[in-house]
């Protein structure tokens, strides 16, 4: 309760960029005012000003990225036509059709978080920021806006936590060293798309994101939600859209954001049909996903 006291400046700072009536600038300034009590609070080195760019930079960096599905519509359409995605930005989770107000306030909490620990350096606060501020109080609060209930809200919380520590790379194809020519349509012949594929395997380890899963187990065999792995890889995929499609302090793009996207595509879309087939037992999914089993 102590902690909690103390870190509540802190907390009533995250809830302020929260508020659906700012302007750009004032996001900016309420996201710096928060980033500079997250260093003091965190007894780190005050990145508060690079924190801020990076945060705005991710946020500016939405529509770039529902553009660039846009401007692909003539050759990711056909792609779509055996999915459950109406449109091309509506892979996005804050695309067309997307309308749920809590994947904004997710949106803005993972950015928020993730420009707080990119910009802090590597170390353990870097790692468990989220935890370290408790910032699951305030986002619950936020949360119940909505009309979640404290279920959806916990299940909300634990894909926060999920995205902080794996949202921006598992989809960013931009540093992956990638073959010449389109991207094989199987990630066995793409030595790119296998080694992603292969870290979403191991992802499937982790117990915190079985328990995100659902999963459970019945007669020896273990089951998991099939909704909640392709809401967890929409996700995924989203993040690492955004980062790999951002523009960022007038850098260029190393790659062209089609060929990004083609891939990110490719292996969120071979996702959900590895899924499907799963049946819904998990060690069917894990078995089809390239890569050594998880211990």
């Amino acid at each position: 309760m102590l902690a909690g006291q103390k870190l509540a400046p802190v907390h009533r700072a995250f809830e302020a960029i929260f508020d659906e009536q700012l302007t750009t600038k004032q996001l900016r300034a309420n996201y710096a005012s928060f980033a500079r009590l997250a260093f003091k609070e965190g007894h780190q080195e005050d990145h508060s000003e690079e924190a801020t760019g990076y945060f705005m930079d991710l946020f500016s960096g939405i529509p770039e990225t529902i553009r660039s599905l846009q401007k692909g519509s003539e050759w990711i359409t056909p792609m779509l036509a055996k999915t459950d995605f109406q449109s091309p930005e509506a892979l996005f989770v804050l695309g067309s059709g997307n309308t749920m107000q809590e994947n904004r306030m997710l949106m803005l909490a993972s950015l928020a978080t993730h420009s707080l620990a990119i910009t802090a350096g590597k170390g353990e606060w870097q790692t468990h920021v989220f935890d370290e501020l408790m910032l699951d109080w305030p986002l619950h609060h936020v949360l119940q806006r909505t009309g979640r209930s404290h279920a959806e809200i916990d299940r909300d919380i634990r894909l926060l936590k999920i995205l902080h520590s794996h949202g921006y790379e598992l989809f960013d194809f931009t540093h992956a060293d990638l073959p010449r020519g389109r991207p094989a349509l199987k990630p066995e012949m793409d030595p790119a798309m296998k080694g992603q594929a292969a870290r979403i395997k191991d992802l499937l380890a982790e117990p915190f994101v079985r328990t995100y899963l659902g999963v459970n187990e019945y007669n020896g065999i273990l089951y998991y939600s099939k909704e909640q792995f392709e809401q967890m890889i929409q996700w995924l995929f989203s993040l690492g859209c955004l980062s790999s499609l951002t523009t960022r302090d007038g850098q260029k793009k190393r790659r062209s954001p089609q060929s990004l996207l083609r891939r990110a595509l490719l292996l969120l879309l071979l996702l959900t049909e590895y899924s499907l087939s799963a049946g819904y037992r998990l060690q069917n999914l894990i078995d089809n996903l390239p890569g050594k089993d998880p211990s």
